[in-house]
């Protein structure tokens, strides 16, 4: 439930959030990587390896499609919040 359903609905608010507030200047667009990479980390960091422990096989490599699905959800939600950035008033023009 958590690697299909909760973490990729935080990582879009999130990664939607950074965009509409415009974190971290142009630097927001290297956060999709950073989700992606966390994407995938989180599934071969748990599952995986606990599964590697329990059985005593070998070590397996991480998936990087997940860093794909990762990444993808979170630019598509950059993209977003930067066009609601881009289209609000901003305040000094509120102001005058």
């Amino acid at each position: 439930m958590f690697q299909w359903f909760l973490f990729p609905i935080t990582t879009f608010i999130l990664s939607l959030l950074i965009g509409r507030n415009n974190c971290w200047g142009k630097w927001k667009w290297i956060s999709p990587v950073i989700f992606g990479l966390m994407f995938m980390l989180s599934d071969y960091a748990t599952f995986k390896i606990a599964n590697v422990i329990a059985n005593g096989s070998a070590l397996i490599e991480p998936e990087f499609r997940l860093l794909l699905h990762g990444t993808a959800v979170s630019l598509v939600a950059l993209a977003i919040g930067a066009i609601f950035y881009k289209c609000s008033p901003k305040k000094e023009q509120l102001n005058t």
